[in-house]
């Protein structure tokens, strides 16, 4: 080799030794080995990761511990303010023992053996979400995982149902309608609204708009109004809408508070449409009073 060329070598080697000394030294042996947590989460509803690290030393450890998409907003837009950690530890040894709940941006204290580190979960954003581990002392990132994380929609369904109660003058049909959630994550301000059409006329002859809300795999009644004081029949409880078949004249019941009726005359056919629109989706369901 020329001497010329001699030098230049020398100080990439001596440079790249200096930069593996600085990387790698004083650098505890310190690792994650695992991520938990859970594989599916609700939309707004609390979870947490747990994350384990081993720590090989026979002394305590410092550690910072960043996670991004641990808590993911409407725009899908990791947010880091207000993420706290806690921490535990547990080591056979004599005298240990630890935990705290501190900033994420803090300092950890990882005492000799196994230690979990558990970080709130929160997204208000369907999606799979990649939440990444990252740990560092002495601001160096000495190690990395990451966990994914499915968060469903809401799945949304409309089931709408009559019953039949028949005085001297009148035939009366309730009918209900219910907003049914087959999912983990809870809807929330699901518009829905409810027509009543007279189907020789086209008229629309009532409207009704409802803002619903239902938990996971639960189902909903849409209206909650209770109807006992008509002495109709025994229905206690409300229906969505109320519709009057008068065998002469019509009543003069404003049947309040229920504000969705209809008074018409044996013979008149109506159609009651509810349809819901909620997380990208439109359900709709559909029934014929009186019933073919």
């Amino acid at each position: 080799m020329r001497k010329e060329l001699v030098i230049p070598v020398v100080v990439i080697i001596m440079a790249a030794a200096v930069g593996m000394y600085w990387y790698y030294a004083d650098r505890d042996d310190v690792r994650i080995v695992d991520l938990d947590a859970p594989h599916r989460l609700g939309l707004s509803m609390p979870g947490q990761l747990s994350i384990i690290v081993q720590n090989n030393e026979s002394v305590p450890v410092n550690v910072t511990i960043d996670a991004k998409n641990a808590f993911v907003g409407e725009n899908g837009t990791s947010l880091s303010a207000s993420r706290m950690i806690f921490t535990e530890t547990s080591y056979s040894g004599p005298g240990f023992g630890y935990s705290a709940l501190v900033p994420l941006t803090g300092k950890i204290t990882l005492m000799p053996g196994e230690n979990t580190i558990g970080i709130f979960l929160g997204f208000k954003m369907a999606g799979n979400h990649s939440v990444e581990v990252r740990m560092y002392q002495n601001e160096r990132l000495i190690d990395e995982g990451m966990v994914i994380v499915e968060v469903p929609l809401p799945e949304l369904s409309l089931q709408l149902e009559y019953e039949k109660a028949t005085t001297d003058n009148f035939d009366f049909y309730r009918i209900d309608g219910y907003l049914t959630n087959d999912e983990l994550s809870w809807a929330r301000h699901v518009l829905t609204k409810v027509t009543v059409t007279n189907d020789e006329t086209g008229e629309i002859v009532s409207t009704k708009t409802y803002n619903l809300g239902v938990g996971s795999y639960e189902t909903g009644i849409i209206t909650q109004w209770n109807m006992s004081h008509l002495n109709i029949s025994n229905w206690k409880d409300s229906p969505m809408t109320l519709i009057e078949f008068a065998h002469n004249e019509s009543s003069n019941v404003s049947y309040m508070p229920l504000t969705s009726v209809v008074k018409g005359k044996i013979g008149d056919i109506y159609r009651v449409n509810a349809t819901s629109t909620g997380y990208d989706q439109v359900v709709s369901a559909e029934i014929v009073i009186p019933p073919a």
